[in-house]
């Protein structure tokens, strides 16, 4: 990016000064290099539409953040070969965009290999948020979430 080596740039320059306004002048910078990156999760709309959670996760990760399929796999905790299948499936069945408008962030560290990835998403959002909010965001039923969040606390 070229907003990055303007960044890298500035910061050349500005290790030109004193230390007590060094200190300052990377923390600006630092500021301002956090701000453009962006959020290390999925955003929770994604997973509004007719898609599983998992088609919706393999779609967002190879179109939005260009990964691999052996990196989503390590992501989550599943095999390579079923996410491309999985991807391939789900571009099929929901052809348009995803969407990205949710302030909502799922982060990616959230997945382990003993719950299904609803259940994991379920069980993350039901830290800040209601079942019936949850529901709302994710457009699935109150039983359904209700059941998601049951089976990971089990679990």
């Amino acid at each position: 990016m070229a907003h990055n080596k303007e960044v890298e740039e500035l910061a050349l320059l500005l290790g030109r000064l004193p230390a007590d306004k060094l200190r300052l002048a990377r923390d600006i910078i630092q500021a301002f290099s956090k701000s453009d990156t962006a959020p290390d999760g999925f955003p929770a709309s994604i997973f509004s539409t007719e898609l599983t959670p998992f088609e919706s996760i393999c779609i967002f990760l190879v179109e939005q953040r260009s990964m691999k399929y052996n990196e989503i796999a390590d992501l989550i905790h599943r095999d390579a070969a079923v996410i491309g299948i999985t991807y391939r499936r789900a571009r099929k069945k929901h052809p348009a965009a995803l969407p990205m408008h949710s302030e909502v962030i799922v982060p990616f560290d959230i997945f382990s290999e003993r719950l299904t990835l609803f259940e994991s998403i379920v069980l993350h959002l039901t830290k800040t948020h209601t079942v019936a909010q949850i529901a709302a965001l994710l457009n699935r039923k109150y039983r359904t979430i209700w059941t998601g969040c049951a089976r990971a606390r089990k679990k």
